[in-house]
Order: structure tokens, then C-alpha cells, then sequence
């Protein structure tokens, strides 16, 4: 009986883990660099007295509007079917729209 529970175990997924980190970097990185930077030097330009309102009023909107889209695209994500899996179309389509956004704006 312990055989079998030791070797349910398995190993620890290192690729895994790397694959999650490395995306992970992939987005916050550039993320943290335009929101800690790039926005409230462009808010100083556009509105100087206004500038911390501004930028809390754009990062509130924000959340708002992510924690709805997480909503809606964690349920249409867990009722896809598809050949690629359940989560991969999402992942794919999501990556190609975020990486064509993030080019237009550069």
C-alpha cells in the first residue's frame, strides 16, 4: 500500500513551473513599466493638478473592467469544446489579441 501512494505522487512539474513563471514575467513586466511610468508621465503632461486623481480613478476602471471580463472568460472558458482542449483556444486567441494590442500601442 505505500508503493502506491508514493508513486501517485510523481515528480514535481519543473517545466511547468518555468512556463508559468516566464508568462507570468511576460506580461508584468511591461505591465508594471507602463502603469508605474509611462501612464502618470503622460497624465503630467495632459492634466498636472489632477494627476493622482486621474491615475486612481484609470486603475479603478480598470480592475472593474478585468474582474467582469475574468467572469465572463472563466465561464465561456469552462464550457468550450474543442479538438485543442478546454483553456487552449482562449489562451492562443487571447496571447495573439494582447500581443497585436501591445504593438499598436508601442
Amino acid at each position: 500500500m505505500e508503493n502506491k501512494q508514493t508513486a501517485s505522487k510523481g515528480k514535481f512539474p519543473y517545466r511547468l513551473g518555468f512556463g508559468i513563471l516566464l508568462g507570468l514575467l511576460g506580461w508584468l513586466i511591461p505591465y508594471l513599466g507602463v502603469n508605474t511610468t509611462l501612464l502618470p508621465a503622460k497624465i503630467m503632461q495632459i492634466a498636472p493638478n489632477q494627476k493622482v486623481q486621474i491615475v486612481a480613478m484609470l486603475a479603478t476602471i480598470a480592475m472593474i473592467v478585468a474582474t467582469i471580463a475574468n467572469i465572463i472568460e472563466g465561464a465561456l472558458s469552462d464550457r468550450t469544446v474543442s479538438r485543442w482542449g478546454k483553456r487552449n483556444p482562449w489562451i492562443f486567441f487571447r496571447h495573439d489579441l494582447h500581443t497585436d494590442l501591445f504593438l499598436l500601442f508601442d
